[in-house]
């Protein structure tokens, strides 16, 4: 003869699996979601902070620029300076100028004018990170140079 409380213990494992599948589906949609709703802010949190990052670089190094040319020829600047990863990073007549990429591959475009014109620079091969940066108008010089390091 059948024994019914075998059939009993078997429906409510039955159950207790059917629970965890389900719960088990709802967490894997309730993740999907929170992913993709939570990437986009993460993304443009950081290029919010890399945006940050290269407009302090190019501002603290056209101050130092500004500063030594009120002083005058022969005066000379040097100070620490993060750079950030960048895409274009030049100096020039018009002042400094630093593009980043931005997550979605759009380019943003940081630059600053200075009161004296700099010698034309190509910095793209400086990398990422801290550097030790030389403004510097030698005598007989027309132009403010920037030199990093």
């Amino acid at each position: 003869m059948i024994d019914l409380d075998v059939i009993k213990m078997d429906v409510k494992g039955q159950v207790s699996v059917e629970y965890l599948l389900v719960i088990l589906v709802v967490l894997l949609v309730f993740g999907m979601l929170l992913t993709h709703v939570i990437t986009p802010s993460i993304e443009a949190s950081s290029d919010v902070s890399q945006s940050s990052d290269a407009k302090n670089a190019v501002d603290t190094i056209a101050n130092a620029a500004d500063l030594v040319y009120a002083n005058g020829p022969g005066s000379k600047r040097t100070l620490s300076v993060y750079i950030p990863k960048h895409k274009d990073f030049t100096t020039g007549t018009d002042g400094i100028s630093m593009t980043v990429v931005l997550w979605d591959k759009t380019n943003k475009v940081i630059t600053r004018d200075t009161d004296s014109k700099l010698s034309t620079q190509n910095l793209n091969s400086v990398s990422a990170g801290w550097h030790t940066v030389v403004v510097e108008w030698k005598q007989n010089e027309k132009v403010v140079t920037v030199n990093l390091t």
